[in-house]
């Protein structure tokens, strides 16, 4: 229970906010500047921190389009630098952790296993229904591409990404020729679902002055099923949220450029892992949107947002 001497109650503040200050006489203006003024020297007298849940609550009854706006002007009255703070010995809170966490190996599964832990047939699944429906809607092609044709794509793209050729066509020529892949599928094959690849329906993305506007809305879907399978993972107690680099030095407008990464170019992804170097969250840098605002700032908002999934 909130005591009742503790900052202003819930009718002091429906009645500063209900106040019309254009048409309310003096002898008002008196009434809700005394109780201003009372309730915040007893705040600051006694070396409280000021909450404002209540504040929160009562502008989003009144006012559910604008409560950022009514909450600063009445947050900016208040001289922050005038507040008393008082020292006190931190309790640590009871321990939360019930669960016993032991990373046990029971049995070495293939590279290709884990993988499609991660990228499970969801994703497959997308990524043949969102390419054909492209394909179809945007360059008239029906594709007909299968689940198979798409696994083996991506198998293409990370075996080439471990043997690197200037062009991806080398690997079909006569002179190299990687049977790995020429047995796959053709290289036109190839082409046609490079062409049409994507994950998202592009006229269902929100304009930029929308406040739904989404930086990754082309890849939002993969991102959430990938996202979902890391969050399923049996969760550790010690954690910690940093960020990491993901080697790029292709085109987008995301790449970073940090020279005191080992990988100076790259996609700056910020992840909750574990002791064990497990990730169980991520999300990825874009800027303004990068996740959602709790007024802490981006490096606390960050932390926020990726340990709210936490048990």
């Amino acid at each position: 229970m909130r005591p009742q001497d503790k900052g202003l109650s819930k009718d002091d503040i429906e009645q500063v906010l209900n106040f019309d200050w254009d048409v309310s006489s003096d002898d008002d203006m008196e009434d809700v500047s005394a109780v201003l003024e009372q309730n915040l020297e007893g705040i600051m007298d006694r070396g409280e921190s000021i909450e404002i849940y209540l504040l929160d609550n009562l502008i989003e009854e009144d006012n559910t389009q604008e409560p950022r706006s009514i909450q600063n002007m009445c947050i900016e009255k208040i001289d922050s630098k005038a507040i008393k703070w008082k020292s006190k010995v931190f309790e640590a809170p009871e321990r939360m952790w019930k669960e016993e966490y032991t990373l046990e190996i029971h049995e070495v599964m293939k590279p290709v296993d884990y993988f499609s832990q991660f990228f499970d047939d969801r994703c497959i699944d997308l990524i043949t229904q969102q390419t054909d429906l492209y394909g179809l809607q945007k360059l008239g092609i029906e594709l007909k591409s299968t689940k198979v044709e798409i696994q083996r794509y991506i198998g293409t793209l990370l075996y080439l990404g471990v043997i690197k050729l200037p062009q991806f066509k080398m690997a079909w020529s006569q002179n190299l020729k990687l049977t790995a892949i020429t047995d796959s599928f053709s290289q036109n094959r190839f082409e046609k679902i490079k062409q049409c690849l994507h994950f998202n329906v592009n006229s269902k993305q929100p304009k930029k002055e929308d406040s739904n506007y989404d930086n990754l809305h082309k890849i939002r879907p993969l991102l959430d099923i990938v996202r979902e399978n890391f969050n399923n993972l049996p969760q550790e107690e010690h954690q910690s949220v940093d960020e990491q680099i993901i080697a790029f030095q292709g085109r987008s407008t995301y790449k970073q450029y940090n020279p005191a990464k080992p990988n100076k170019w790259g996609l700056k992804m910020f992840t909750r892992a574990g002791t064990s170097g497990l990730v169980y969250d991520f999300t990825l840098y874009v800027g303004e949107g990068t996740c959602p605002l709790y007024g802490l700032g981006l490096s606390s908002d960050i932390v926020l947002y990726l340990a709210k999934n936490l048990p």
